[in-house]
């Protein structure tokens, strides 16, 4: 398997065929193909109402589509439970699912995201930057082989982002991830391989982006600021 930081050929995407929805009458997408980059980061991005949401909701099985791997989706709102504490809220796909859960797991968890000396606290003891990482624990204590994060960031400050960043890159490490992001310098210092969603029916266009190093990359770095201003200016292209 090739570095996901580099240019890959197609034996390195998973490639869905995801097939058209509708809500009522209305066509939201039609029949579309999704290449992600395995093992690394795929970003979504496109303007609010284009159906980026509906997108991912569909690949993690919420809405109809049944998919052939195992996923997991994390919003931008942590959805931790108010009554459980947060070890409680880690292990709640295996309560749910009447399996026996894996409290060193979850611990270790736990540990990775500074967080061990808050499992019997509750959600709202905690700061937002703190919910999020429990959110992320809670993610990886599923073990998907696809983690679909839709706006995980947004409703945090940017130094709260900046702290994040790395943490969560490092432990979604060798794993298939999309993300979708309204944030065009996000998209770029997380992702490997972008996609624009526009058009009504919503089409999708993998943008031409060569995305490598480390990530996440720097603020600074010249090759973000280009590709984040020529995403602005793709999304730009799309208002009526």
């Amino acid at each position: 398997m090739n570095n996901p930081n580099q240019n890959s050929p197609l034996s390195d995407l998973l490639h869905l065929k995801i097939p058209q929805f509708r809500y009522g009458s209305n066509l939201i997408f039609g029949d579309i193909t999704l290449d992600l980059m395995l093992n690394g980061w795929t970003g979504l991005v496109g303007r609010s109402g284009v159906g980026k949401t509906t997108l991912i909701r569909c690949l993690s099985g919420l809405e109809r589509l049944r998919m052939p791997l195992r996923t997991v989706l994390m919003t931008q709102h942590d959805q931790l439970l108010p009554w459980k504490t947060v070890i409680e809220n880690i292990i709640l796909s295996d309560v749910l699912q009447r399996k026996k859960p894996d409290y060193n797991h979850a611990q270790t968890l736990l540990y990775m995201m500074g967080l061990e000396e808050h499992e019997k606290m509750l959600p709202q003891t905690l700061s937002a930057g703190m919910r999020q990482r429990v959110a992320l624990a809670r993610t990886l204590y599923q073990e998907a082989d696809l983690v679909l994060l839709d706006e995980p960031f947004s409703a945090l400050d940017a130094l709260t982002r900046e702290q994040l960043y790395p943490l969560i890159v490092e432990a979604l490490r060798g794993r298939t991830v999309l993300i979708v992001s309204h944030d065009p310098q996000e998209i770029i210092r997380l992702s490997h391989r972008v996609y624009l969603m526009s058009g009504k029916p919503a089409q999708l266009r993998c943008l031409e982006y060569t995305l490598y190093g480390k990530t996440p990359r720097f603020l600074n770095q010249p090759l973000v600021n280009q590709y984040a201003a020529d995403l602005i200016e793709q999304l730009h292209k799309e208002l009526p």
